[in-house]
């Protein structure tokens, strides 16, 4: 029985693929699957994965991609072939701590929680972070659901129960592919838990594919995934009940959009200021109801000198 199923998503990723996937097929719990998917990469990603294959056909199962799909088609393509109770992602560029998935999937079974969190250690920063507190873990309710939303984290320090991805996919072909995810599996989630300890190693490379980006691209990752926030999440049940904590996701994604789109050195023609300013003003203006000063989460994480080139626009 396969506990954990582990999604890679692989695009020229050869530098750092063998050390993401020795930490995985080392972890203490044994009773793992790791799915990695090869994005067509242009590098030798593909013959590292196949030799990781046949010196551990047990746990590993490589799929390859005909068409280019970013990391949000590969995850979506691997969850086709899962067989865990509890699925885990990890990127190929980063790694963890060998009693990772043991310690999680543990903690997991013993409340039958719908997702566990755990830390992890921003290279860059050099700090570790643990995004889910005492303060919301346990049975949810609307103010756990706010805290947890508001924090933010990434889906790599978590697993999840399987069926808990049922009806969820991610965009393909974008970054901040996954920033609604999260946001649906804590609405849909009913009970959750933590690991306080590092597990997970996030690390920083500047070519990676989600930091370096044009102006245009990174515009469009942020429309995008405003859009999804709206169709995703607002439309859900029990939006009210996290309305404060998504509005101001919401804001902090069009502020950063509106500081990209203001910056004099992006190379953006005036005609593409002009039509990327509408179509955030749209945004703020349909999805944005509660004033910025007086939502608790906007307050407190975002300078209002920043929000403020918002509101001004």
């Amino acid at each position: 029985m396969i506990k954990v199923s582990i999604i890679v998503p692989v695009y020229n990723a050869s530098k750092t693929l063998n050390r993401c996937l020795q930490s995985l097929v080392g972890q203490t719990l044994s009773e793992i699957e790791i799915i990695a998917v090869d994005d067509c990469s242009s590098d030798d990603s593909w013959d590292i994965l196949q030799a990781w294959e046949s010196k551990y056909p047990e746990k590993m199962i490589i799929i390859k991609n005909q068409k280019n799909l970013g990391a949000g088609g590969a995850r979506n393509e691997a969850l086709k072939y899962v067989h865990g109770e509890y699925i885990g992602f990890c990127d190929s560029d980063d790694y963890v701590h060998t009693d990772m998935y043991r310690a999680m999937y543990e903690e997991a079974v013993r409340g039958d929680y719908d997702f566990v969190d755990c830390g992890y250690l921003d290279e860059k920063e050099d700090k570790g972070y643990l995004k889910t507190g005492d303060n919301c873990t346990g049975v949810l309710n609307a103010v756990k659901r706010n805290e947890l939303i508001a924090a933010g984290g990434y889906l790599v320090s978590h697993i999840f129960k399987r069926e808990l991805f049922d009806g969820i996919t991610f965009r393909e072909n974008i970054i901040l592919e996954d920033m609604e995810i999260l946001m649906e599996l804590i609405l849909k989630a009913d009970k959750i838990s933590s690991v306080k300890e590092i597990f997970y190693m996030y690390c920083f490379y500047e070519n990676s594919s989600s930091r370096k980006q044009d102006p245009k691209r990174y515009y469009n990752a942020i429309i995008n995934a405003v859009d999804a926030i709206k169709d995703k999440v607002i439309s859900r049940v029990n939006y009210e009940d996290v309305r404060s904590s998504v509005e101001y996701a919401v804001t902090y994604l069009l502020t950063l959009g509106t500081i990209n789109l203001l910056d004099k050195n992006n190379g953006l023609s005036q005609r593409e200021r002009n039509i990327m300013c509408t179509e955030i003003k749209k945004r703020r203006d349909l999805l944005i109801g509660i004033p910025v000063k007086k939502n608790e989460y906007s307050i407190k994480k975002i300078p209002l000198i920043d929000s403020d080139l918002l509101f001004d626009l």
